[in-house]
């Protein structure tokens, strides 16, 4: 299935509006190419995207009755921030950062 998030050009620009005085004009760009996170930049996802990410909404929103950001609930549960955004996000993580996660959810 192509990647949601780059139509399968395993690429995404990113804005980069802040410049350092050292960099000579002629080099300042308003855009930077970045490799697609969600695809790891090969263009195509997995058929179970759907539902991972219909699992990591649902768990973030439950994250939010809870009433814990983000960062507080990273922080709290002693999570990887990458881990839990891509986990919440559908992206596709190894079977133990994956029950781990779950787990934590679960327990809210």
């Amino acid at each position: 299935m192509i990647c949601p998030n780059c139509n399968g050009l395993r690429e995404m620009f990113g804005f980069f509006p802040v410049y350092a005085d050292h960099v000579p004009q002629k080099d300042r760009k308003i855009s930077i190419k970045l490799p697609c996170d969600l695809c790891d930049a090969t263009g195509v996802i997995d058929d179970d995207y759907h539902k991972r990410l219909a699992i990591g909404e649902s768990l973030r929103e439950k994250r939010l009755d809870k009433e814990l950001t983000f960062r507080d609930f990273c922080k709290k549960f002693n999570l990887s921030v990458y881990e839990v955004s891509a986990f919440e996000r559908g992206k596709k993580l190894n079977n133990e950062i994956t029950e781990k996660i779950k787990q934590i959810y679960e327990r809210l």
